[in-house]
């Protein structure tokens, strides 16, 4: 009997690891963002933030989509291949990181920032290309 109760234990831990926002693994492997520790780290095909302050680190090969949503939020770009990134509202910025990624990247209203890579980077500003600005 004595067995079972650290093995309870120990599945419990295991099940609830997932539930996190950002694995230990995760955020070892992302490191940080900006200076910053992640909030988000994915290598999913769509990456969403939420209505608060994140960071968001985009890993793995392929096309993603990510929509930062409100918030002043700071997102790194560490994919392979094609990545679209809305930074919506706020005070936001992306860092292109990964060289062979191929961002495409639209800053929403607020004051944001861009830092590049040696990659084939695109950048637009909602203000002025996307009728998304205040006017």
């Amino acid at each position: 009997m004595r067995r079972s109760v650290p093995l309870l234990i120990t599945t419990l831990l295991i099940t609830a690891t997932p539930l996190l926002a950002v694995s230990p693994a995760d955020a070892a492997q992302a490191g940080r963002c900006d200076g910053k520790k992640p909030t988000i780290v994915s290598d999913a095909k769509e990456v969403t933030g939420t209505a608060r302050d994140d960071v968001i680190v985009v890993t793995g090969r392929g096309p993603s989509q990510v929509e930062a949503g409100a918030g002043d939020d700071t997102v790194c770009l560490r994919r392979r291949g094609y990545v679209r990134v809305d930074a919506g509202s706020g005070d936001d910025t992306v860092v292109s990181q990964e060289r062979r990624g191929r961002p495409n990247t639209v800053l929403g209203p607020g004051d944001d920032t861009y830092v590049g890579s040696d990659g084939r980077d695109s950048v637009a500003d909602a203000d002025l290309c996307c009728g998304q600005g205040a006017g």
